[in-house]
């Protein structure tokens, strides 16, 4: 990157991570961003604000934030001259060196999913970073991640448009449901962004998909990955599900069954539970670590608490 020529767009909080990391690479920075300039927006970069120049397709390659349109002119004429688009999300992955990058989306239940991931990683003793769309963008965590950690990121359709090489070894889609379609124009468009997710996976990797949601069942079938189902409302003969407040387990040489201990109420977050328990079985963690998180696990702020 030293040297290189990046335009990024949007001043958001993935806009600036991008920046920072941009800097720290080197790359020759111009930002651009359609609204007003924020009162504490950094000096020392090249800027503009109200408007997207033409200064963006002297750019080598461009970042375009999440929620940024991608019909925008600007955008239209940087693919015209063949210009690179990225994700921050994709920016972050190309200067990540870790042990395991676990990516997880989803219309719901992201957020929770990925904080219990999080803990379920840490509590077996591995260091773990948690990250994304949730909390601190990626871009923000790479100085920080070394070759014997694990990352843990949340992503959203927006990031997972502008991919490239982005390669989790264990990605997860929790469910999809009608959501952003303003954005992405129709459902058939949304899918397949978040369908991306595995897009570059392998044999080797593990995509677990819940097998009670019709899109997750018809991107399996072209899913190159290990499919490792989750189910709350059906037996599995591969997988994990749940059966009259026990939680089933089989998968390869995995065989274990046990009353679910859990401080989330609702059936949604049985889901989340057990996609984080594929997530990490996959992960192999020791189902003991995953049976005592799981019964200490209180949820993420503002996602039903008790009051």
């Amino acid at each position: 990157m030293i040297g290189l020529n990046v335009g990024v767009i949007g001043a958001g909080r993935s806009g600036l991570a991008a920046v920072r990391l941009l800097q720290k690479l080197g790359a020759q920075i111009f930002l651009s961003d359609s609204g007003k300039r924020p009162a504490h927006f950094p000096k020392n970069i090249p800027s503009e604000f109200g408007k997207h120049s033409s200064r963006l397709l002297s750019s080598d390659l461009i970042i375009r934030s999440p929620g940024v349109p991608s019909h925008l002119p600007i955008l239209r004429n940087a693919v015209k001259k063949r210009i690179p688009i990225w994700s921050e999300l994709e920016l972050a992955y190309n200067s990540l060196t870790c042990r395991k990058l676990v990516a997880i989306t989803g219309t719901n239940g992201k957020t929770t999913t990925t904080t219990l991931v999080g803990e379920l990683l840490n509590a077996s003793r591995r260091k773990t970073w948690v990250g994304g769309n949730i909390g601190t963008p990626l871009s923000d965590l790479v100085s920080g991640v070394q070759q014997d950690h694990d990352v843990v990121t949340e992503v959203s359709s927006y990031q997972l448009e502008d991919i490239h090489t982005f390669h989790p070894q264990i990605s997860a889609i929790l469910n999809i449901t009608p959501d952003h379609l303003e954005h992405h124009g129709t459902m058939a468009a949304y899918v397949g962004a978040k369908a991306r997710i595995f897009e570059n996976q392998t044999a080797g990797d593990v995509c677990v998909l819940n097998a009670d949601d019709l899109y997750c069942r018809k991107l399996a079938k072209s899913c190159k990955a290990k499919v490792f189902w989750f189910s709350r409302k059906k037996r599995l003969t591969s997988g994990i599900y749940w059966e009259e407040g026990q939680v089933v387990l089989r998968w390869g040489a995995h065989r274990a069954r046990w009353t679910l201990k859990t401080h989330l109420p609702g059936p949604h977050n049985v889901e989340n539970i057990l996609a984080s328990a594929a997530i990490t079985v996959a992960a192999d963690v020791p189902l003991r670590v995953i049976r005592r998180v799981l019964a200490s696990f209180r949820g993420v702020e503002h996602r039903l608490e008790f009051v």
